[in-house]
């Protein structure tokens, strides 16, 4: 009944709700310092290698069926971090393997130490690519080199030399134009035109093919448009057929007849009585009247078991 199910819903969200309350205990019980900004929303200050940091802990309406989303500030970054400092599930057992009886707390403070004993690089690039930066060109990844701390061949001239390059632009220029950062960020310019001229001429040389397909493609289209107006006539009139062989169609129709048969029936023995005596065919009569009446009984019959199906 609806008591029932609303009894077992009351029931249930009440369990949930113990769960989720005994969740936030947690957290506060292994933070006590964690700010609750919302209902939804708690914050948790913690120092690592002498950098501040907060954790912001989000419990949504699904938590804690779901796990709580967990984001790092200040920006930074971290092999555990996504690029909007959300913290990844493998940053944590407790995160990769959730469920509802997983302790937040215990997951929250994982996440910590982990930081902790590993921070992240506020503003830095994520841990395993200081060497190189992962860009995306047009869905390809390019690997671009770093820029460097400090530059080996800037390191090995005297102060004499480097006013000389800062007084002459072209001298400059061509010391520039040879550091190894700049050679190396100039060969992987020079290698995505060439790929990007091949694939240009590649395209250009499919585009009589394309054109073509593109062709075929509207022609099936106008195909498919003609064939579906066809279609689209063809259902009205199988519809429209079908509409006349309804059970409610085909009683109408038998009650039409079986009306037809008892009005014939009562019209053939008012004939008969007010023939004159001996000039009726007693015989052709009855056979008529049987058939008649034996016609209106079984429409009546039929008709009958299609209103009651």
């Amino acid at each position: 009944t609806a008591f029932v199910r609303s009894f077992i819903h009351s029931v249930h969200r009440s369990f949930i709700m113990d769960i989720r309350s005994k969740q936030i205990h947690s957290l506060a019980t292994y933070f006590p310092s964690a700010k609750a900004l919302s209902a939804e929303h708690y914050q948790i200050p913690f120092s690592a290698h002498g950098s501040s940091f907060y954790l912001n802990v989000f419990v949504g309406g699904r938590f804690p069926y779901e796990p709580p989303h967990l984001q790092l500030q200040p920006p930074c970054a971290h092999e555990h971090l996504d690029e909007r400092c959300a913290v990844r599930p493998a940053a944590s057992a407790g995160l990769s393997s959730w469920s509802v009886h997983t302790d937040l707390g215990m997951t929250v403070y994982e996440v910590i130490q982990m930081f902790s004993t590993r921070p992240p690089r506020i503003g830095g690039v994520a841990s395993g690519s200081s060497d190189s930066v992962r860009q995306s060109v047009d869905g390809a990844h390019t690997s671009i080199p770093a820029v460097p701390a400090t530059f080996a061949e800037v390191s090995s001239l005297s102060e004499n030399d480097i006013d000389n390059l800062l007084r002459d632009p072209s001298q400059f220029e061509t010391f520039f134009s040879k550091l190894e950062c700049v050679r190396a960020m100039q060969s992987i310019c020079d290698e995505l035109r060439d790929s990007n001229e091949k694939q240009a001429k590649e395209h250009l040389a499919m585009e009589s093919e394309i054109s073509s397909l593109r062709d075929q493609i509207t022609a099936k289209e106008r195909e498919l448009a003609e064939a579906r107006r066809e279609f689209d006539i063809k259902a009205e009139k199988q519809k429209a057929l079908m509409q006349r062989y309804t059970p409610q169609a085909l009683a109408s129709e038998l009650d039409r007849l079986a009306n037809e048969a008892d009005s014939q029936s009562e019209t053939l023995v008012n004939d008969f009585l007010g023939s004159a005596p001996g000039s009726a065919d007693t015989g052709e009569f009855s056979k008529q009247y049987l058939e008649l009446r034996k016609r209106y009984h079984t429409c009546n019959a039929k008709r009958e078991v299609l209103l009651h199906q």
